[in-house]
């Protein structure tokens, strides 16, 4: 077990040499703020921190309500975060009352939003919460499979640690008091033990077998790219026939078909077709038509036509008279 502290900059300046001196390997350090700007104190407890050897990680109170407000804060946090050193994970911080009553699935397609940037990015994420955001707000049994928690629970909240209150058996971190007092920090900080390893390795993504573009048949699916295989779907008694259209990196099913609710892993598929030079379709646009109109005619996607036609560099502009390739 590691000790730690987590600060912003209601710390104040901190002597981060008396820090390490008082025997904590860990700081998690607020990233960014509200408006998407990186927070004061940032800059200067990052120097401070990895100075003097302490293991740095960070979090963001997470305010969105939709995945566009999401996608901003990762990018937020992945622009903050360039060319740094963030060992022990970015923790997204959830705890806000303004999204608590927003349902649980909301919530999951937010938090999934966020770390898909941040781990494409390269960092490691994890969730914070109560526990009552753990029991009750956040649909922790589908999160843990990806990510892991680290909880707050304070008992009487009088500084100590109280071993009653330890969430270990579903959590790698604790934060058991905001009431604490640590030499270097000036008043009150919170304080956090660490029950797993607190350098964690860089995220690689994975060597996908198949590639966007690539249209297959598929016997099951998924809803979410996260779900585990509890929640799989036949897709029916003939497979299914799709393309795929993103890849999630880091999830457990990481391939979107037709842009929809459709997620596939590489257990799911079981051909890709191969489409020949002679197999291939060609489309004459006329007047009136957009690639909207073209792909609903060939049960195809816009983002599928515009891979088999790169030198349609504006999916707006296509002109009269134009031969694309619609298969």
């Amino acid at each position: 077990m590691k000790y730690g502290i987590d600060v912003a900059k209601w710390n104040g300046v901190i002597d981060w040499s008396k820090v390490k001196l008082a025997n904590i390997s860990f700081a998690v350090l607020k990233v960014t703020n509200k408006n998407n700007r990186v927070e004061e104190a940032f800059e200067r407890n990052y120097a401070g921190a990895t100075e003097q050897g302490i293991t740095v990680g960070v979090y963001r109170y997470v305010y969105a309500k939709t995945v566009e407000a999401a996608k901003a804060e990762a990018n937020a946090i992945v622009q903050a975060l360039s060319g740094k050193k963030i060992n022990f994970r970015v923790w997204l911080d959830m705890e806000a009352d303004s999204i608590k009553n927003i349902g649980k699935s909301r919530l999951t397609e937010i938090i999934n939003a966020e770390a898909d940037i941040i781990q494409a990015a390269g960092f490691q994420v994890g969730i914070y919460c109560n526990t009552d955001w753990y029991r009750n707000v956040l649909d922790s049994e589908s999160l843990k499979s990806r990510f892991p928690f680290w909880i707050a629970r304070y008992g009487t909240n009088n500084g100590e640690m109280q071993e009653k209150y330890s969430p270990e058996a579903y959590a790698i971190a604790w934060q058991y008091t905001s009431s604490g007092s640590c030499e270097g920090v000036n008043g009150k900080v919170d304080l956090d033990v660490a029950f797993s390893e607190i350098d964690v390795a860089p995220v690689v993504p994975n060597p996908y077998t198949h590639k966007v573009g690539q249209t297959v048949y598929y016997s099951s699916y998924y809803d979410r790219a996260t779900d585990d295989i509890s929640k799989a779907k036949f897709a029916g008694a003939k497979y299914k026939k799709g393309t795929i259209t993103a890849i999630v990196n880091g999830a457990r099913n990481p391939y979107q078909i037709n842009s929809a609710s459709i997620y596939l892993n590489d257990g799911d598929i079981r051909e890709v077709i191969t489409v020949k030079a002679s197999d291939a379709k060609y489309h004459t646009v006329k007047a009136g038509q957009n690639l909207t109109v073209i792909a609903k005619m060939y049960g195809t996607t816009i983002n599928a036509i515009l891979k088999m036609n790169p030198s349609i560099t504006n999916k707006n502009v296509i002109k009269v008279g134009a031969k694309i390739r619609v298969k």
